[in-house]
């Protein structure tokens, strides 16, 4: 286990499970977890696998180099696959783009408002960023409104993509909410 919450347990997905992490990615509303439509999820689920170990300094340098970083999200009490959490480095902008997705069988529940201070708190301990974004897509008015009401992200800004979506030649439009951990 990597870091938990009161009813929440992160770590890595093992290979026996990744059936479930593939239910949970393909389940109803996932795609607006992604940036891109044309994503390979078999590929994108690798980043939740518990794969081979590597040293210390292997992993802060495959995470300062943006690689996704990626845990599956249990619940304790059942031991349930609830959710992903998953973030990654931008040397741009010296922060961490921090998604998170629950299963629409245990939404509502508090669960992704749950991950923001820990998974925070675990990255500045694991890697010693503390400042942190996290995007929503500007038509997931849902998750918007989540983040907005029952998290401490702030919103800064909205950006176009540039990327179309899928079946219209819209572009995709994101809202990016930031924080910082001071303490």
């Amino acid at each position: 286990m990597e870091f938990e919450t009161e009813s929440l347990f992160i770590r890595k997905v093992e290979r026996s499970e990744q059936d479930m992490l593939m239910q949970l990615l393909t389940s109803e509303g996932a795609d607006r977890f992604f940036s891109r439509h044309d994503i390979d999820l078999q590929a994108y689920s690798n980043t939740f696998i518990k794969g081979k170990r590597r040293s210390k300094k292997q992993r802060a340098s495959r995470f300062r180099r943006g690689y996704n970083q990626g845990y599956g999200v249990f619940e304790k009490s059942s031991g349930k696959m609830v959710g992903i959490i998953r973030f990654n480095f931008f040397a741009e902008t010296g922060r961490v783009l921090i998604g998170r997705m629950i299963h629409p069988d245990f939404r509502r529940r508090g669960f992704a408002s749950q991950l923001d201070i820990p998974i925070m708190r675990f990255i500045r301990d694991k890697h010693g960023i503390d400042e942190f974004s996290m995007y929503v897509k500007s038509d997931n008015v849902a998750s918007n409104q989540r983040v907005q009401k029952n998290s401490v992200f702030e919103l800064v800004e909205t950006v176009d993509t540039g990327i179309v979506g899928p079946g219209t030649t819209e572009t995709i439009k994101i809202n990016r909410y930031d924080y910082a951990l001071s303490e």
